[in-house]
This record gives C-alpha cells, structure tokens and sequence, in this order.
C-alpha cells in the first residue's frame, strides 16, 4: 500500500514538475506586435490645427480622400498618402471598427477605438452610395461623421463633374 502511495506522490510531482518547465520555458508573444483578427496594431498619429477644416487630399481610383478636421495623418510613422501608394481601401479599413451602415446604398462609418488596433481615437467613412460615390472621409473624433457627407444626389449630364 505504501509503494502505491509513494508511486502516487512520485507521478503528480513529475506532472507538477513538467507543467511548471512547459510554463517557464514556452516562448511568450508579449515583445512582438499585438494582432486582432490577423490585423497587426498601427500607430495612428495625427494633426489637427482646427475642427473646421475640410480638405480634398487625394484621388484614388473612383474614390476622393477628404480629412474633417485633420491636418495630417500617418500610419505607423508613414504618412496616410504615402501608405495609400502601397496599400488599398480594404487594407485601410481593417484597422478600424464598423460602427454603423447607412441605407443610402451600403456607406460605413467606422472608427479606430480600439486599443488593440490603434490607439488614436479617429473615424473614417467609406462611402458606398447607390448614385456611385465611393469618397472617403478621415475625421477626428470630435467630428460628427455620418452619410449626410456621402453625396447621394443623381447626377444628369448637365451637372456631372469633369473628372
């Protein structure tokens, strides 16, 4: 009886023991980038002068990028023009959070709130309206963005825009 006793006591100590090494010795993700849903953490920095400002920053294939009340925007240390050169609207939206879709033919608004993706509070819409805009907007987070931004107005050839 004692043998199986001491057979016990010897078993759960080498258990304890291999569980304590598998703990100590696997290696640990804690240095590397934090990722969310394969979406690798990016260092949002921005500049904003004044909430009133509105500017064209670029045309992009059939979509225009407009900052509300940004001076400038750079992701991981590369500024936002610069990193559209390399990577596209769906590479953008992937590091923000849908917040909302609008009934205007499919416009997003999303925001970059999370901690784990970013950790600047912006917006951005991504306009998708059933006349065909597909404009994007990047706001700060005081700006009151939402589809009204998104021209949903049909456009006739009197009043279509040379493009």
């Amino acid at each position: 009886m004692r043998k199986n006793v001491l057979a016990i006591v010897g078993i759960l100590v080498a258990v304890v023991a291999a569980i304590t090494l598998t703990i100590i010795f696997l290696p640990k993700n804690e240095e590397g980038p934090s990722k969310v849903n394969n979406v690798t953490k990016k260092e949002f920095d921005i500049e904003s002068e004044s909430l009133e400002s509105f500017k064209f920053m670029k045309r992009m294939d059939e979509s225009n990028l407009f900052y509300l009340g940004l001076d400038a925007v750079s992701i991981d240390g590369t500024d936002m023009l610069e990193y559209l050169r390399s990577n596209d609207i769906a590479e953008l939206k992937k590091n923000f959070n849908k917040v909302e879709t609008y009934k205007d033919g499919g416009s997003q608004l999303y925001t970059c709130d999370d901690d784990k993706k970013c950790d600047t509070d912006i917006k951005a819409l991504f306009c998708n309206t059933t006349t065909g805009d597909k404009d994007v907007y990047l706001a700060h987070k005081d700006i009151d963005l939402n589809a009204e931004y998104c021209d949903n107005t049909p456009k006739d050839d009197e009043n279509q825009e040379d493009e």
